[in-house]
């Protein structure tokens, strides 16, 4: 009989709730792969163990990301000198709506619904929250890593299928500079022969190739 492995790495029963809650995940994850294979191969089950990796801010990260945003602000431009850091960094967190906002779009929010009145400087300024929340993003992945100690599934030279249906040859199976991420060269990727492009992937977006013909 077979039997599933979930993300804390208990085995279950095929018919069980976790396993049934295992394979919907799946489905939806690797919407291509399920449509023509209704089983769980050991790769699948390390790719699904991985699913903890942080990919959003959370409210402690965004209030830290806007309170060296906020310091920014405060250090680079007069006429917010005499204002209260932890409020500045207060409004900035609820109005950057998403981590990759330029200092432009922020600056419009802020004027528009904080009473701010940025000039140039302040955009500039404001530019610097993408990057402090990268960086927040990139310590908690990181202390991810240090928890979970995550090992790739597969190896240099494995056929590999993204989660975005494109195909490829994995060329770095633990990518130095970033956490638990394969480089991958992507299939009719023109680039990747003349310029030696790759993808950085994460190792939970890849299963192996061989699992859609299983």
């Amino acid at each position: 009989m077979k039997t599933y492995r979930y993300a804390d790495s208990k085995v279950y029963e095929p018919d069980s709730p976790e396993s049934i809650e295992l394979r919907r995940r799946f489905r939806e994850d690797f919407p291509a792969i399920a449509s023509s294979n209704d089983h769980l191969t050991n790769n699948i089950k390390d790719t699904l163990a991985m699913s903890a990796r942080p990919t959003r801010l959370t409210d402690d990260m965004r209030f830290a990301a806007a309170l060296e945003t906020a310091k920014d602000v405060k250090r680079d431009c007069f006429d917010f000198r005499d204002e209260d850091v932890d409020d500045m960094a207060k409004q900035i967190a609820a109005e950057a709506r998403y981590e990759h906002m330029d200092g432009y779009e922020l600056a419009k929010n802020l004027d528009n619904h904080c009473g701010w009145m940025p000039d140039t400087m302040v955009v500039e300024a404001l530019d610097n929250w993408s990057t402090n929340a990268r960086r927040e993003l990139e310590k908690a992945q990181k202390a991810w890593r240090d928890a979970t100690n995550p090992q790739p599934a597969l190896k240099v030279g494995d056929r590999v299928r993204l989660k975005s249906g494109e195909t490829g040859e994995i060329t770095d199976a633990n990518y130095q500079y970033g956490v638990a991420q394969y480089l991958v060269k992507i299939d009719g990727d023109p680039n990747a022969e003349k310029t030696q492009a790759r993808r950085i992937v994460n190792y939970e977006d890849a299963v192996s190739e061989e699992t859609r013909a299983a």
